[in-house]
């Protein structure tokens, strides 16, 4: 158990890739009995079962993923009294997705990860910020204006790639809702289908 606790720990401080340690939440017997102890409990987290059927089910090709495996284990080592210097560089990373992002965009980090950040080409730090903020702006390509979201942006993306928007309706006193709403048309060049998101105040 003193090796396992050690592996989260290495995890934790950035000594262990997300990769390694993925491979031994799968393979490691002493790692899977540590992290379902029943000694402790995690109704009260978001973590809600126990902290090995949490980061098994998570996606580490995903920066998101990643992130949520280490804050877990951070949680597991607060509530085991291990002291630990959490490595802040996968933070730093998914940080640096969202503020390449602009206002009316939320592309899921998965997504970014495995379609656009391949071609990044090795580029870092602000670099990279400022590549994926231009890319961004390729991709995700609109006739005069970006969608003015209501709720939280909902671009849609198709095998074929992010739509291309053409514009909004605003729906004032619409019967079909009780509040103000709008639409939104995009369009997918490449297949001719056009769709409609819908969203309410």
């Amino acid at each position: 158990m003193e090796q396992a606790l050690q592996t989260i720990l290495d995890f934790v401080e950035g000594r262990l890739s997300a990769k390694a340690f993925e491979q031994l939440v799968y393979t490691d017997e002493d790692l899977e009995r540590l992290l379902k102890d029943e000694a402790l409990k995690w109704h009260d987290t978001y973590i809600k079962t126990d902290p090995y059927t949490y980061v098994a089910a998570l996606d580490y090709d995903d920066p998101g993923g990643v992130l949520d495996a280490q804050g877990s284990m951070e949680l597991f080592l607060q509530r085991r009294g291990v002291p630990f210097r959490s490595d802040r560089r996968a933070s730093d990373y998914y940080n640096l997705l969202l503020s390449a992002q602009p206002r009316w965009l939320s592309v899921d980090s998965a997504y970014l990860q495995k379609h656009v950040l391949p071609d990044a080409g090795g580029r870092s730090g602000e670099e990279l910020r400022e590549w994926l903020k231009e890319r961004l702006k390729q991709l995700f390509r609109y006739y005069k204006k970006p969608p003015n979201w209501i709720q939280s942006p909902a671009w849609p993306i198709t095998t074929s790639g992010p739509m291309y928007f053409l514009g909004q309706i605003k729906l004032h006193d619409c019967e079909f809702f009780h509040d103000e709403a709008a639409a939104y048309l995009f369009f997918d060049p490449a297949t001719g289908e056009t769709r409609t998101v819908i969203q309410v105040f």
